[in-house]
């Protein structure tokens, strides 16, 4: 990105920073959380006309600023209930947020309280169909939460329809390492069990070196997942793709059109407009094997 675009690229994120954390002021005595959603849901329900995937790209601008925080919901030695994340989030619960804000607008009529459709949606996406709100019924995996949202009609996995490949995968992170999850021997032991039924589908993905190539066809709104290296696990990070135009040297008449995302950022400690691409970002990660997109329905 040349100093010109950089300029107005950083200002623009200062700019929407500012109004976020403005916008992000809670009532006394109100739950913060559903205060933030129907605000969000408000700003958003101006474009509840548009497709889905452009509601998505829209929730996660209006979510600029909002702090990163690791660890937001309970380990498997703790007491899970079905809570809302939105006054702060990290990168997988930033993308749930941004979808289910998307779908909840397009199903709750104007004027009418977003905060019970939000709430049924979290609970669809964010756990197993038929699996009580729990630790062992959440979908921990990045590939499993996306089987879940082309089960549910919310979303399409494009990663072979954009020229990727398909392939045998282990899942085998979480069982392997009990003690960062809080897990229990029997716990693990259930945890394997749902690792070999993921397993049993092919693994797709876009190998990082044909990224740039398909990029022009990355929608605002897509969701981004990053594929790791890291022995027995499949995604690293979750974006949602921003697009943008990056002016060469100034010249306001040779423009390049840049898939680029937002993303709640451990480093920024915030949801912020990442300064590379989505294929640069890849290309920085040596553990990064390529990535996933989904398109909102």
């Amino acid at each position: 990105m040349d100093k010109l675009a950089m300029k107005h690229f950083s200002r623009g994120i200062i700019l929407a920073a500012a109004a976020v954390s403005m916008f992000y002021t809670p009532l006394k005595g109100a739950n913060p959380d559903s205060l933030v959603v129907e605000r969000l849901a408000k700003r958003l329900s101006r474009a509840s006309y548009r497709p889905a995937s452009e509601l998505v790209a829209i929730a996660a601008r209006i979510q600029l600023g909002t702090p990163y925080v690791a660890g937001l919901l309970p380990k498997a030695d703790g007491e899970e209930s079905l809570m809302a994340t939105v006054s702060s989030t990290d990168c997988m619960l930033f993308a749930e947020t941004c979808l289910d804000l998307a779908v909840s607008v397009k199903a709750t009529p104007m004027g009418s309280p977003a905060w019970p459709a939000f709430m049924e949606n979290l609970g669809k996406t964010r756990y197993r169909a038929g699996y009580p709100v729990s630790f062992m019924g959440r979908l921990h995996y990045a590939t499993e939460w996306v089987r879940n949202l082309e089960a549910l009609g919310l979303g399409r996995d494009l990663s072979l329809e954009l020229g990727g490949v398909s392939c045998s995968r282990p899942f085998t992170f979480m069982s392997s390492h009990p003690d960062l999850y809080g897990m229990s021997p029997e716990q693990a032991v259930h945890m394997r069990a749902i690792e070999e039924t993921i397993e049993k589908e092919p693994f797709t993905y876009i190998p990082k070196d044909r990224i740039q190539e398909i990029s022009e066809k990355i929608l605002p709104g897509d969701i981004i997942c990053f594929v790791t290296s890291t022995d027995g696990l499949d995604i690293s990070h979750i974006a949602i793709a921003f697009i943008y135009d990056s002016f060469q040297g100034g010249n306001l008449s040779s423009h390049e059109r840049v898939a680029g995302f937002i993303h709640a950022s451990s480093k920024a400690r915030q949801v912020v407009i990442d300064p590379l691409s989505i294929a640069a970002y890849a290309a920085s990660r040596k553990s990064c094997t390529g990535i996933k997109v989904i398109r909102p329905n």
